[in-house]
């Protein structure tokens, strides 16, 4: 279990990217996409732009403000 989940009650944006990927490559399409809904564009982004280290720190501090938001909700 996550800990963040254990703490806080919520999961972090980190579980349902990766729930995501496993019902993906379990097949489960539409599952992958109630965990998180642009796993996709992630996945392409990783892949795509994994050397560029401004764009790595662009998508790390997206998702942290993602998180974020769900700590104030």
């Amino acid at each position: 279990m996550c800990a963040v989940k254990w703490f806080l009650g919520f999961p972090c944006p980190g579980c349902g990217l990766l729930h995501a990927l496993a019902a993906a490559l379990r097949g489960s399409w539409a599952e992958a996409f109630s965990f998180y809904p642009i796993w996709p564009l992630v996945l392409v982004f990783f892949l795509a732009f994994r050397r560029s280290a401004r764009v790595g720190k662009f998508f790390v501090v997206s998702v942290m403000v993602q998180w974020l938001f769900r700590l104030m909700i």
